[in-house]
């Protein structure tokens, strides 16, 4: 527990700070607005998950990983 919660901006930078990784190496994968909005602010990879599309999201998430 670390007192912080989605969209609060420390979550995402503590996260960040704990993988050691730049923002733009990080994939977050979310299906909120505001959650996406957030990590993209500091610099992350975002994809907005339709759990009502899902072969299309899942589409997207591929070619982000060069998976197809």
């Amino acid at each position: 527990i670390v007192g912080f919660r989605k969209p609060q901006s420390e979550i995402y930078i503590l996260a960040q700070q704990r993988t050691g990784l730049r923002g733009a190496e990080i994939l977050f994968i979310e299906n909120s607005q505001g959650n996406i909005d957030a990590a993209a602010e500091l610099e992350w990879q975002t994809i907005k998950y339709n759990p009502q599309k899902i072969a299309d999201s899942n589409q997207k998430i591929s070619q982000i990983l060069e998976l197809e």
